[in-house]
């Protein structure tokens, strides 16, 4: 169901179901397509299911998240509470020694902040030589950002690249070569002009091989790449685009916990806790006001409250911002055929909904450890 189209995902569903009706891992995803018009006897194979001792970890993750999504759906709120949290036991890692440990992410966030901004090598007339005008959505998961490009996307003059891991990939070419491993201080006192260059190329190429069709046109284009996780390198960002531009997409923190902490992952390791989901969001207000009081003028800072409830204004003043005119397909972003590859994929494909906002007041109880320490870091 990676293209959010629900409605294939969910024919193919009965269509397995139909031929193997024991088959749980198509039960579970039909119940998750169709929350409340969930058949009774498919809820009452997952319960049943549920209660077998000999069941494998990552069959009873998805069986328990099915009928969480289920029990929240028709807003019974404790049932499904329950269910998330059996899916996130399930689903974490058994073994201590691989769970997922916060001090390891705020160490290297530590470092990227006091390291950047730098004064790159570089030249007024390289950057005039290069026609990329990328845009950067940046946030925590379940922030908005998928939200964001999809709405953007339907601009004639923006294509949406999905989740790009090129930041990442180029700033490990930083220490390729180096056999002693230099700090990010010494590989960036040997980053020439030249590399910069290279490197800022490498990046025109991988668009020129995914977004051929959008170059056809003589109008000015924009591409957004659109990775959450880019905002631990947004001081990278701005040696190898000093131009480019960033849209932030907040959120209220109890919602961004408690909708990472209800969302079926496939890598992301720090869903699993409340608390984990509260350190990671505590180092990303850190990062961001960091690099907000720096590159203030180039971040757009988009509110998701403000996205949803009033999606026509705020998607004006994006444009604006990105020097784009105002476009009406933009309001109707469930027809953009891009691939979503995100926990998102189902929200995404549906008309712009207020009900996401202020979902923790249900959940409480579960999510009072991390709101603790939201408060104590003065974030609520």
């Amino acid at each position: 169901m990676t293209a959010g189209r629900a409605y294939e995902a969910e024919t193919l569903a009965h269509e397995v179901i139909t031929k193997a009706p024991a088959s749980l891992a198509a039960i579970s995803l039909l119940v998750s397509i169709q929350g409340s018009r969930a058949h009774f006897a498919h809820l009452t194979r997952l319960r049943h299911a549920l209660r077998c001792e000999s069941m494998p970890r990552a069959t009873r993750r998805h069986v328990s998240h099915a009928l969480a999504e289920y029990h929240h759906s028709v807003k019974d709120y404790g049932t499904a509470a329950e269910l998330y949290e059996t899916f996130n036991r399930f689903a974490e890692p058994s073994a201590v020694e691989t769970r997922y440990d916060n001090r390891y992410h705020s160490k290297w966030l530590n470092l990227l902040t006091a390291t950047f901004p730098w004064a790159a090598p570089r030249e007024d007339s390289l950057l005039k030589e290069s026609w990329v005008e990328p845009v950067f959505i940046v946030g925590m998961p379940r922030s908005g950002t998928t939200l964001l490009e999809q709405i953007l996307a339907r601009h004639p003059q923006i294509t949406g690249m999905g989740e790009c891991h090129y930041l990442h990939m180029s700033f490990g070419w930083l220490f390729e070569g180096n056999r002693e491993a230099p700090t990010i201080h010494t590989a960036l006192n040997e980053l020439t002009t030249e590399k910069l260059t290279a490197y800022r190329q490498q990046y025109e190429q991988f668009l020129r091989a995914h977004a051929r069709h959008s170059l056809s046109s003589s109008r000015r284009h924009i591409f957004i790449d659109k990775m959450p996780d880019n905002y631990a390198l947004i001081g990278w960002l701005y040696v190898l685009f000093p131009n480019a531009k960033v849209i932030y997409a907040k959120r209220d923190p109890r919602d961004v916990v408690l909708s990472c902490w209800r969302a079926n992952f496939s890598s992301i390791q720090w869903a699993y806790r409340v608390e984990d989901i509260a350190a990671r969001m505590i180092d990303h207000s850190r990062a961001m006001a960091h690099w907000c009081h720096h590159f203030g003028n180039q971040v757009f800072v988009s509110d998701y409250k403000e996205l949803v409830t009033n999606a026509a204004q705020q998607t004006r003043a994006i444009l604006d911002y990105l020097g784009l005119p105002w476009h009406e397909a933009c309001l109707d972003h469930r027809t953009q055929d891009a691939i979503v590859l995100t926990a998102s994929v189902n929200q995404v494909r549906q008309p712009i909904y207020q009900d996401s906002i202020d979902r923790w007041q249900h959940y409480l109880p579960n999510i009072k450890p991390a709101l603790e320490l939201l408060e104590e870091a003065e974030l609520i």
